[in-house]
């Protein structure tokens, strides 16, 4: 049996300070069990193991989201002492799966502590805010993050201090037939994540190649490249995604009526693609921005990406930074439909550059075509909704442009009203809307 060093507890201690912080926060994923049972792994020699415990109580975890106030596992503490004692113990990774999960239950009673003594500092900072001390409103904010910490430091702390004498203490309490059960019990579980998993799965017609899948990398993963055949199965949905727009049947006669959709703008970006033989971000570039000066708008963002605000965290796809938010548009690459990137700046150019009717973007024909075109409060591309000679368009992430071509004056209006998860942000929404209600005074 392997012994637990001084320097261990420490990383694993500090690992877990970090892991809350990430949780809490910018959530790069450093608190999930998969990376921390990995990283446990890591550290004792056995990474095999480590990813093994990690990656089946990652299954474990998913559509489990902590909402108002109720709490979820501790499957962040559970992952760190259920790979340690499989590891030290040498029993292996079932055992160690078995004990994380009674572990991380038990463990809801410190978070439930930790949100107790946590509401001291919010009410502090509610006090320090109606004083107008912000100062005193930061000091809270980070003194708030002590009880959350200490929630998880503590028990990690006193079961790796302990960790040689509680697992001796489990091998001699616990009888041979039972510790058979909980591997066993451990076995069965990554079968019951993989059906968690199938039940999120939007569309079930897919659950077959899911399984396929499931038996082809357990069987056969020696044999062929998993992110190769994940990037195949990313082709194939994006070329799903194509036969399905292809196969949209009309709901009214053209003309009738009017539905706010993608599907036409789609339409629109497969057949610039097919015209110019060119990506949709290489023709713009070539046609639209190059000649007017847009130098930072594109489909793919260069430079740092930290210009990019992180626009929601998706428990798929992390932070959405710099990439498309849009999921159909995303699993395109690119798409009319959704996808643009730009500044500020870009956008009060191709404003002026409108107003000023400038044929390097349109011809004069058709700058009078798209002004003059009113239907179902609608023009091509664009809302009209605020009247004759006002263009209106709305980006669902929180963007606005709204112009009069008759006073030849515009707004721009660029927030980010889903951060940092489109289902908790109401105050963003709101304050979103408000500035939008306010915005177009038109007469």
């Amino acid at each position: 049996m392997q012994e637990i060093s001084v320097l261990f507890v420490v990383l694993v201690v500090l690992y877990t300070v970090i892991a809350v912080a990430d949780q809490i926060s910018i959530q790069c994923g450093i608190y999930t069990p998969l990376f921390a049972a990995t990283f446990v792994g890591f550290l004792l020699g056995d990474l095999q193991t480590g990813l093994i415990i990690g990656a089946t109580l990652q299954l474990m975890t998913l559509g489990v989201a902590t909402y108002g106030g109720a709490t979820v596992p501790d499957y962040l503490s559970g992952a760190i002492m259920g790979t340690t004692f499989a590891i030290i113990s040498g029993e292996g990774a079932e055992y160690g799966i078995a004990l994380a999960i009674p572990i991380g239950l038990l463990l809801t009673q410190m978070d439930i502590l930790g949100r107790m003594c946590n509401s001291f500092f919010q009410h502090y900072a509610d006090r320090c805010a109606e004083k107008g001390d912000y100062r005193g409103v930061e000091r809270a904010n980070l003194l708030g993050f002590l009880p959350w910490a200490m929630s998880r430091v503590i028990p990690v702390m006193v079961g790796l201090i302990f960790g040689e004498a509680v697992v001796n203490s489990i091998n001699a309490f616990i009888p041979a037939w039972f510790m058979t059960g909980l591997k066993t019990a451990g076995a069965i579980l990554p079968a019951m994540g993989m059906a968690i998993l199938m039940r999120y799965l939007p569309l079930k017609k897919y659950c077959a190649y899911f399984i396929i899948g499931f038996v082809m990398l357990a069987y056969a993963g020696s044999m062929f490249s998993v992110m190769a055949a994940a990037l195949l199965g990313l082709a194939l949905t994006a070329d799903n995604i194509r036969d399905r727009l292809f196969g949209t049947k009309l709901e009214a006669a053209p003309g009738k009526r009017f539905c706010y959709s993608d599907p036409g703008f789609m339409f629109l970006g497969l057949m610039a693609e097919e015209l110019d033989e060119a990506s949709l971000d290489e023709s713009f570039r070539e046609h639209i921005f190059a000649p007017l000066g847009l130098a930072d708008t594109s489909y793919h963002p260069r430079g740092e990406i930290g210009r990019f605000i992180p626009q929601e965290h998706s428990g798929e796809r992390g932070w959405i930074c710099g990439e498309v938010h849009d999921s159909k548009a995303y699993l395109m690459g690119e798409s009319g439909s959704a996808g643009l990137f730009s500044t500020l700046g870009d956008m009060l150019h191709f404003v002026s550059v409108w107003l000023n009717r400038d044929e390097r973007l349109l011809s004069r024909e058709l700058f009078e075509k798209v002004e003059h075109t009113c239907q179902f409060g609608r023009t091509y591309g664009w809302s009209a909704e605020y009247g004759p000679g006002t263009l209106y368009h709305t980006g669902f992430t929180g963007t606005s442009i709204l112009m009069d071509v008759r006073e030849g004056e515009g707004f721009v209006l660029l927030t980010n009203r889903i951060h940092r998860m489109r289902s908790t942000s109401p105050t963003g929404r709101t304050a979103c809307g408000w500035i939008r209600s306010k915005a177009p005074t038109i007469p």
